[in-house]
């Protein structure tokens, strides 16, 4: 076997920091949700996108959590 390219700290790190800035998504979805006109003609179907993006963000922090051990 040839010798890894980083630690596994650093993997772990790299991980971490690449799954929460991919979860900033979910903040930008609550501003977003808090945001929207009560006008808006779509209005349930942004809703609903909103939710699923901030279930989803919810999602990957649990899981950066769970991997660290946090519990």
């Amino acid at each position: 076997m040839s010798d890894p390219l980083v630690s596994e700290a650093t993997f772990r790190w790299i991980l971490t920091v690449l799954t929460l800035a991919a979860c900033t998504w979910a903040l930008y979805d609550v501003v977003r949700l808090v945001r929207l006109p009560r006008a808006t003609p779509h209005r349930g179907d942004k809703i609903f996108g909103y939710w699923i993006g901030i279930a989803g963000g919810g999602l990957g922090i649990a899981g950066v959590l769970k991997f660290h051990g946090v519990f």
